[in-house]
């Protein structure tokens, strides 16, 4: 449901949803289909575009999501939005969870720029074409990653996009900065690739399309809106029309061309025109507003969210005058209005990277006023910084965090940035000892890998989390062992046919971790160098990886092994030869030989099965009793539990962890379980019918841990069944929502654990002995 189609309408009602976002089906739908899929919990709603409602509309849109939330708790909803039009706690109290999109990693831009041209390779039939794409793959990528300028324009996929497009269509000319991307691509898209392609159409130059274009553009900002009615976007053409005494043809005709060869233009609904990308909408109408002199417009809108990629494209097409105009006109607003103050100093500072010129005295002018609202604190302080690129870092590394919260933004801003500049930025903030900023460091490595970050960053992983993710390629190695050398953990990700040779020399190792790079697979890894790490005690193949023979790890002591894709290591029998095995997991796919080749004659203190695929555990059947922990994680197609049974002499420990969207199981065998301790149960199961009454006939259990995961429900209302747990002494309960525990009132000698930020009713009822803890959420989920 794109929200820019209800600026100036209603929301919907579910009975209009197919009409609006399918209309070619909705003459399909039987009469209320819509409505019965919402109600029976199998509708997933997205609702695109909260930004591109005006602020006053925001909390309209916030009341109609709590209402479909009431009346269709069990479907899924997607809420999209700008940084700054919603905040991170926007709905927060309605059971969401907050993300963001991140700028696309030198990792993302190598993928991307692959797959674009393997799509585009896919659609040409001729050889000298496709060769020539290969070739164009190769250069970009070298170019993008290469050069600074071009690193940080393809940091979005629509800009990443088009400089693929650009480079093939301008056989390899690159602009320089981002508004000369936006402006070859609409030379491209409007003009350009019609004449080159031969295709006929109405006779408009470059010039007069954009005048078209951009006073659409112009209408539908100063409107607040992203689309329009198509007759009022023809009277904007009409009326531009009748001023341009060249162009001979009909209104409708030339409104027709642009709509279908114009490239640039779209019809997301019946009888509504968009620009094909937000993005060329605001460029277009920077350039109108520009060009007819309404800075005092720009400037008393700047602080607005929607308006602010408008102003900072308009200082990049105005004149000299224009842009000391503009942008002495923010300086002296945020001056005057204090609520608005910090916006429009960064929105004066984003005007930087698009100004190609600007006095001495007004740029240093910009550089003090921005200097008194650092360090960033907010989101909307990090994308302002982000958008000036390198010449922000001066400034951040003049204003250093002064605690922990500003440390996380300035190491995430330096990150944006990039470059070997943000490193000692990053650096100075890991002064603070936090969870949050060593979660913003390693975010920042997974991002850019470079050896001035490993040299700031991994002693500092050594010393406060060495157990932490912190990965390095396979030839980068050498960077793990210079700068961690005492650190027990090496990860390593490769691809196709890369050896890990060098981990042969890292004595002090004592855990591995291999796993693919996103976008390749890593089969068949050859694990020979492992066999001289003395202490090894644990090694793990994760992902879309593979080894192809655990014979070189015999002689290791080890103590866990993970692999994924167990079914390609064709001699894992020899898992019986590991003398100290405990826990072993097995991802992706089952042994190809039986559970009992690959038990140790003592058995296993802990066995998971990770995404496997399989459709019950009847796997384990061929070594009864050999199990005394058992995880089953995100298992598709898993129909039923049948073998669990076999565990029943040993197993003390249980942990059913599913995706939302699983089919419920049975947990009938869960009653033959006798010496169970504790279960952990999330997804949709543990509340099918039936399967509590399965749960309170498992004799010996103590610690009991429910997570739910039901999409829309504001509160989970705890079941009465829980109190009829004789034994019970930990409940462990785990929700995005609001928990209320009415029902376990007068329950005794029960302690009931919830994260740290968990809203909670109904705890004072809770009988003698009885209490609540809150504690850290990490902690807590390593139940």
């Amino acid at each position: 449901m794109p929200l820019r189609q209800y600026v100036d309408d209603p929301l919907p009602e579910p009975a209009d949803f197919v009409r609006h976002a399918g209309r070619h089906l909705a003459d399909q739908a039987p009469p209320g289909w819509a409505t019965r899929v919402l109600a029976e919990g199998r509708g997933v709603v997205l609702v695109d575009g909260v930004d591109e409602l005006p602020p006053g509309r925001r909390e309209d849109a916030r009341r109609w999501l709590r209402d479909l939330l009431t009346d269709f708790p069990d479907c899924r909803y997607v809420v999209t939005a700008r940084p700054g039009a919603a905040g991170e706690a926007w709905l927060d109290a309605d059971g969401f969870t907050s993300a963001e999109i991140r700028p696309l990693r030198e990792r993302d831009v190598r993928s991307f720029v692959h797959h674009w041209h393997e799509a585009v390779r896919g659609q040409t039939a001729d050889e000298a074409e496709r060769a020539l794409l290969t070739r164009y793959q190769s250069e970009l990528t070298r170019k993008v990653l290469g050069q600074r300028h071009l690193r940080a324009i393809a940091s979005t996929p629509l800009l990443c996009a088009l400089l693929c497009a650009l480079y093939r269509d301008r056989h390899t000319s690159l602009p320089r900065d981002r508004m000369e991307v936006y402006e070859a691509a609409l030379a491209m898209l409007l003009k350009d690739r019609d004449q080159q392609r031969g295709i006929e159409g109405i006779d408009l130059s470059r010039q007069e399309l954009v005048l078209l274009h951009q006073e659409l553009a112009r209408w539908l900002v100063l409107n607040g809106s992203s689309d329009a009615p198509t007759a009022t976007a023809q009277r904007q053409v009409t009326r531009v029309l009748a001023a341009m005494h060249r162009v001979s043809e009909r209104p409708e005709e030339v409104f027709s061309h642009l709509v279908v060869r114009g490239g640039l233009l779209q019809c997301p609904a019946v009888d509504r025109v968009s620009f094909l990308h937000r993005t060329f909408e605001e460029y277009l109408a920077a350039k109108a507003l520009v060009e007819e002199d309404s800075f005092p417009l720009l400037i008393k809108h700047a602080h607005d969210e929607q308006w602010h990629e408008v102003v900072v494209m308009a200082a990049g097409h105005a004149t000299p005058a224009q842009r000391e105009e503009l942008i002495g006109g923010l300086l002296e607003r945020s001056g005057r209005v204090k609520k608005h103050r910090d916006r429009l100093l960064l929105v004066a500072f984003a005007c930087l990277e698009t100004s190609p010129r600007l006095s001495p005295r007004l740029r240093d002018e910009v550089r003090d006023r921005v200097r008194s609202i650092l360090p960033p604190r907010t989101e909307a302080h990090v994308h302002a910084l982000a958008l000036v690129g390198e010449y922000a870092l001066p400034l951040l590394s003049e204003a250093p965090p002064k605690n922990a919260r500003q440390a996380v933004k300035a190491i995430e801003t330096a990150s944006a940035i990039g470059g070997p500049r943000s490193v000692p930025i990053i650096e100075d903030a890991l002064r603070f000892d936090s969870e949050r900023v060593f979660l913003a460091a390693q975010q920042a490595w997974w991002k850019e890998r470079t050896p001035d970050l490993a040299r700031a960053f991994f002693p500092v992983a050594e010393k406060r989390r060495p157990h932490y993710y912190v990965p390095v390629t396979v030839d980068q190695i050498p960077l793990h062992s210079l700068h961690m050398p005492g650190n027990s953990r090496v990860s390593v990700e490769g691809g196709h046919g890369e050896r890990v040779d060098e981990l042969a020399s890292m004595s002090g190792v004592t855990f591995v971790h291999l796993r693919n790079r996103d976008g390749e697979d890593w089969h068949g890894i050859d694990l020979a160098p492992l066999r001289e790490i003395p202490l090894l005690d644990r090694v793990e193949v994760y992902g879309s990886a593979s080894a192809s023979s655990i014979a070189p790890l015999t002689g290791s002591p080890i103590e866990e092994l993970d692999l994924s894709w167990p079914d390609r290591t064709l001699d894992l029998h020899l898992t019986r030869q590991f003398a100290s095995l405990e826990r072993l997991v097995l991802a992706r796919s089952l042994p190809a030989v039986p559970f009992g080749d690959v038990v140790p004659e003592t058995g296993l203190d802990a066995l998971a099965f990770v995404r496997t695929g399989m459709p019950d555990l009847r796997y384990l059947t061929s070594r009864p009793d050999s199990v005394h922990r058992l995880t089953v994680l995100a298992a598709p197609g898993l129909e039923g539990l049948d073998g669990l049974e076999s565990q029943g002499g040993t197993l003390t420990h249980l942990v059913i962890r599913e995706n939302e969207g699983d089919q419920p199981v049975s947990f009938r065998p869960l009653a033959e379980l006798a010496k169970v301790t504790a279960l952990r149960v999330e997804g949709p199961s543990w509340s099918r019918p039936g399967n509590p009454a399965w749960i309170t006939r498992m004799p010996e259990l103590r610690h009991l841990h429910l997570g739910n995961h039901a999409a829309g429900r504001p509160t989970w209302v705890i079941a009465p069944w829980i109190a009829d747990l004789p034994h019970l002494q930990d409940l462990y309960l785990q929700y995005a929502g609001h928990i209320d525990l009415t029902a376990l009132a007068g329950v005794e000698d029960l302690t009931v654990h919830v994260s740290a930020t968990q809203r909670v009713t109904g705890a004072h009822l809770l009988g003698t002995g009885s209490t609540l803890v809150k504690t850290d959420l990490l902690r807590f989920l390593r139940w």
